[in-house]
């Protein structure tokens, strides 16, 4: 005979004659709490480990259709043999003798599909009268569900890093593809342009003065439109990076520097190991280009100093200066030295860059990142 509950109390229980009115009626208020407010599943078993009562939250945590699990063993649940805590609490409060403490203990049940579920479950004893029972009151273990999170996130933020990397390198590709364009292409046809006129200036006749100047004229605009068609392309990729590789690049870009702005700047490389890996080729050298243009802008220093080591399988670029440093407010500071883009190529590679101002004045750049930036399969 099966003992239907109220519906104004217990509209989401199903019980057994196992357990009578006057049994359920004598259940612990905090018991009958959890039973009735669906937050918790709850599994009463008796000394048989014969469910005798169970709600309708620990029906669906199972995937078990109302009222079917009645009179199934635990076993079918809660496998005892992959669950050695839970049984040995069972087994102790199973005991005539075992106080009606209750305890915490964790839980690997299985949903009627087969999956496993993480749980965790409060175990107790629930004498009554002739009979004994014991009660789980069973929820979701959220801390083994974090970490199982976790594990399934660590693999999906890594596909994205190398994503993210693979976008950055067809960036350069591109960069150095018309960067070498406007090298070989448009800078050469100027040049044989220039060679032309020169051609033309040397074989008009004499007495045509006003064509003599135009041809000078053109003669000037042609050679600043052969420097500035260079000036953009060593923006875009200096040759020197793919043809010599970061060192000579470096040099040349922190001579140019120097030339440019008669800020004195000092390049370490000492404590560097070559090869370098082509992402951190490109990433460094940005870093070094993007600061340079920022110090020059805005920073009013007299000297810097760029050292890149290497160490524990990392690699270190600072970059110092003496200049009247960043202003406090975040927004400005990101805005005057490019911090944003310079995270986006270091975090990418899985390293870290910080920004700050040093005492008494100037500022000082570090990004450290793997020596492999490539994130494991």
């Amino acid at each position: 005979m099966t003992i239907q509950p109220q519906r104004s109390h217990a509209p989401d229980m199903s019980s057994s004659a196992a357990m009578t009115h006057f049994e359920i009626a004598s259940l612990a208020p905090s018991l009958l709490t959890n039973i009735h407010s669906g937050a918790n599943g709850v599994l009463i078993i008796d000394e048989t480990l014969q469910v005798v009562l169970v709600n309708r939250r620990a029906e669906q945590m199972f995937g078990y259709p109302a009222g079917s699990l009645l009179g199934q063993p635990l076993e079918r649940l809660v496998p005892l043999d992959r669950n050695a805590e839970a049984r040995e609490r069972i087994d102790q409060l199973g005991s005539p003798d075992a106080a009606a403490r209750r305890s915490r203990c964790g839980l690997r049940g299985v949903r009627m599909d087969g999956v496993e579920v993480p749980l965790s479950a409060y175990v107790s004893r629930l004498p009554m009268h002739e009979n004994a029972y014991i009660a789980l009151v069973i929820r979701a273990d959220m801390r083994l569900r974090r970490g199982r999170n976790r594990r399934t996130q660590y693999p999906r933020a890594a596909e994205l890093r190398r994503l993210a990397l693979s976008s950055q390198q067809a960036h350069e590709q591109e960069k150095k593809r018309v960067s070498k364009e406007l090298y070989d292409d448009i800078a050469q046809r100027l040049s044989v342009l220039k060679l032309d006129l020169e051609w033309l200036d040397q074989h008009m006749p004499a007495g045509n003065d006003p064509v003599f100047a135009r041809i000078t004229q053109m003669q000037g605009m042609l050679d600043n439109v052969i420097s500035i068609t260079k000036s953009m392309a060593s923006s875009l990729r200096p040759p020197l990076l793919d043809d010599f590789g970061l060192l000579p690049a470096l040099e040349w870009i922190t001579e140019k520097f120097e030339k440019k702005t008669g800020i004195s700047c000092r390049l370490d490389t000492s404590g560097l190991r070559l090869p370098i890996a082509d992402p951190l080729v490109s990433a460094i050298f940005r870093v070094v280009q993007e600061t340079l243009i920022s110090i020059e802008r805005q920073n009013h220093a007299s000297m810097v100093n760029i050292r890149l080591t290497h160490a524990a399988g990392k690699l270190e670029l600072i970059i110092e200066d003496d200049g009247i440093g960043v202003p406090r407010e975040a927004s400005s500071t990101q805005d005057s030295y490019g911090l944003v883009t310079m995270q986006e190529r270091i975090f990418i590679l899985g390293g870290t860059i910080t920004i700050m101002n040093k005492s008494p004045r100037g500022v000082a750049i570090r990004a450290t990142m793997p020596a492999d930036p490539l994130p494991a399969s």
